[in-house]
């Protein structure tokens, strides 16, 4: 590791002095990682501005100068000085499915979905042992701790960031929720139910919902807090590009004292490497759709471990943010899909049944005034349509299909705001209000459903952590190496033959892991 440290800081200092003799660029943030047991003796050095303190390292976030870098390089107890690069959380938010083939099955003693990602992970019906001591950590964005379906303390804990990132009860953005649930769901009446319902769960919360990234430090101290809450597997839906030499060590330190981390591959769509996803010590996951194809954005390397399900994946998400909506008409009353970035009405909104065409300008539905706008899907986006009803003073659309896609319309606003809801409905029911009800009156009403589908390696990752914590709490006995072993030597081969880019060794399944480890010495150990 001397060699190693040596060479890394001697590269730093060059990089660094490069820029000396430069126009001052004001601070930058760094790892400074001491020699072994240098690093309290450095933590109280006045001069430097201390951002993370990581005692369990040797090491210290600091912000420098260039020129100051390349001094601290120098000195004798320092072994490096690096760049602490960004981390963010890695999905494409509320990426509906583009048609009803894509929806979950609801059991049949209740009304609780089956989310088809624990289906294809080959969860469902394989109980985990909750006193088992196989502890969940995700460090994430918080957790809505009074969702109707996660885990409530004290099945669950937490650590807030103290450098601002706000409580880990809360959660602004929802993908730390969104992660939670597809980890742990409870198996109840109602919602969804996750890869490993009511697992023992830890919350670090390093994302705030704002600036949504957060420093390679971050991450150290995160991990750290994971380590400190006893949690066996790590759920990381998160990286970036860089990587950083003290937090490779970090989570090489963590497997070594039988931590298993998993990690998002990232959503480049290409062949680009993510961190910490890509370190040998963690595992990268790629996302695949229900057809069990790689998804378009997931990327594809060498590093690339195990695949699971990351496209439109319905999971927990805050209370408040999203809402069930349902369309009353002459036709009856039928649920309909609510697009995003609307505020939530509440109360119903009623008015008489306009129709708009394709809605690509306000003049296109002339007479709305006070109207719900029917519209039909195609030619322009979702949030030119809505922006044309609510433009003609429309209160609310209803967007129907077009004739070749079946079911109801799946549609997202992306960064538009508008001050009307819109929903999507089937082409059928279009049809049937275009042609014979017009001008009759449609109420469009919304309850709260704490439920969305989002996209991306993020979403893939829990379901990899959810079946490790799964099949470990079977056999807690067994060593995390173990563990691991049995996931890859399991996983369903998909793509080339054998280990290949894009899906590693494969999709990640429970139930073979769980045979396999059945099998093995550790099974039968007292």
């Amino acid at each position: 590791m001397r060699i190693i440290g040596s060479a890394f800081a001697l590269c730093a200092v060059l990089l660094a002095a490069t820029a000396v003799g430069a126009e001052p660029r004001g601070t930058e943030r760094y790892i400074v990682t001491y020699q072994p047991g240098k690093g309290a003796r450095a933590s109280s050095a006045a001069r430097l501005r201390i951002e993370r303190h990581l005692p369990r390292h040797d090491a210290l976030a600091v912000r420098l100068s260039a020129a100051e870098a390349a001094q601290m390089a120098l000195e004798p107890d320092v072994l490096l000085v690096e760049p602490d690069p960004p981390r963010y959380p890695v999905s494409i938010l509320r990426a509906r499915p583009s048609g009803a083939d894509k929806q979950p099955a609801a059991t049949a003693a209740s009304s609780q979905l089956v989310p088809y990602g624990v289906s294809a992970v080959k969860a469902t019906g394989l109980p985990g042992v909750t006193t088992a001591g196989i502890k969940t950590c995700v460090i994430d964005s918080g957790y809505d701790l009074g969702h109707e379906d996660i885990s409530l303390k004290p099945t669950v804990s937490g650590d807030d960031d103290p450098l601002g990132a706000g409580l880990w009860t809360q959660d602004p953005s929802g993908h730390g929720t969104h992660v939670a649930g597809t980890i742990g769901a409870r198996n109840n009446a109602v919602g969804v139910v996750g890869v490993f319902p009511r697992v023992p769960m830890h919350i670090v919360k390093v994302f705030d919902g704002n600036d949504e990234w957060v420093y390679s430090s971050d991450l150290i101290a995160a991990l750290d807090r994971c380590m400190a809450a006893g949690a066996k597997v790590i759920n990381m839906s998160l990286g970036g590009g860089d990587p950083s030499f003290a937090e490779q060590i970090a989570f090489r330190n963590a497997r070594s004292a039988g931590v298993i981390a998993v990690a998002a591959a990232g959503n480049d769509g290409s062949s680009l490497l993510s961190y910490p996803a890509s370190y040998p010590s963690v595992i990268s996951v790629a996302a695949v759709d229900e057809t069990l194809q790689r998804a378009s954005f997931s990327n594809f390397n060498n590093r690339v471990l195990l695949a699971a399900p990351g496209v439109s994946v319905l999971s927990t998400v805050p209370r408040g943010s999203t809402a069930k909506a349902e369309l009353t008409t002459a036709l009856g009353t039928q649920t309909v899909v609510p697009m995003d970035n609307f505020p939530i009405p509440t109360a119903p909104v009623t008015g008489r049944i306009v129709n708009c065409g394709l809605a690509g300008t306000a003049a296109d539905c002339a007479g709305a005034q006070g109207a719900i706008c029917l519209i039909e899907r195609g030619t322009y986006f979702f949030n030119e349509k809505a922006l044309s009803c609510e433009a003609a003073g429309g209160i609310g659309a209803v967007v129907y299909n077009r004739a070749d896609e079946a079911g109801p319309v799946y549609g997202t606003l992306g960064d538009t705001r508008v001050g009307i809801p819109i929903v999507g409905t089937d082409r059928a029911t279009g049809l049937s209000l275009l042609q014979a009800y017009l001008g009759t009156t449609a109420t469009l009403a919304f309850s709260n459903w704490p439920y969305d589908y989002f996209s991306g390696t993020s979403m893939a990752t829990p379901h990899v952590a959810g079946v490790a914590a799964l099949v470990w709490s079977r056999y807690p006995k067994c060593s995390s190496e173990t563990i691991r072993q049995a996931l890859v030597a399991t996983a369903q081969d998909l793509g080339a033959p054998g280990r290949d880019p894009d899906y590693g060794v494969g999709l990640v399944r429970a139930r073979p892991a769980n045979a396999w480890l059945a099998r093995q010495p550790c099974a039968a150990a007292p």
